[in-house]
């Protein structure tokens, strides 16, 4: 039980920045999408809780499934909606320049002479492997 009260109370800190994280894109907007997210969050609870509410049998056993079963449906939406990218840093590929002695008339040159190019820049792979 103490275990549970802890967790419901760190659950609590971390809601607060998750929503804030939530709403800083929405500046412009931000008391509609502050009222749709707390609607939202609270109709959920409505309907989540019910379901485990209607399973207790005076044990921890229902609350701690619900927990896990809401656990497994949030990574579900989290891969949906990040399609796949779960882990990886946001803002689109990262580019990474790649630097190497190349022939003259390769690839893109820096003023030192080096080939800057994308890694996947099949010329410069090309260069790169005959070097």
């Amino acid at each position: 039980m103490a275990l549970s009260a802890l967790m419901m109370f760190a659950f609590g800190l971390m809601i607060a920045n998750f929503t804030s994280l939530a709403m800083e894109p929405q500046g412009h907007i931000a008391g509609t999408a502050s009222s749709l997210y707390g609607s939202i969050t609270t109709l959920l609870g409505i309907g989540i809780a019910t379901m485990i509410g209607q399973d207790y049998d005076g044990t921890l056993l229902p609350f701690a499934t619900g927990f896990f079963l809401c656990t497994l449906a949030s990574l579900a939406v989290v891969l949906v909606t990040e399609k796949g990218r779960l882990f990886r840093p946001h803002g689109g590929r990262r580019q990474r320049r790649q630097i190497h002695r190349a022939k003259p008339g390769a690839c893109a040159k820096s003023s030192s002479g080096n080939c800057i190019a994308n890694p996947r820049d099949v010329r410069c792979i090309a260069k790169k492997r005959e070097l």
